[in-house]
């Protein structure tokens, strides 16, 4: 592996790492919005209006 390959590597392994860490919050805002639509889904059925 040449230097440039290997800051390369370095390079996307940081960024990899950074995103992993994000991930929680990534996924809980998925989550927050998965109950949304599952809420929204049961007032229509309430009210009736699904189809």
């Amino acid at each position: 592996m040449s230097y440039e390959e290997k800051k390369i590597a370095e390079t996307n392994l940081k960024k990899i790492s950074e995103e992993i860490e994000d991930l929680p919050a990534v996924l809980k805002q998925g989550q927050g919005r998965f109950n949304l639509k599952q809420t929204n889904h049961k007032a229509k059925e309430m009210k009736g209006e699904e189809k």
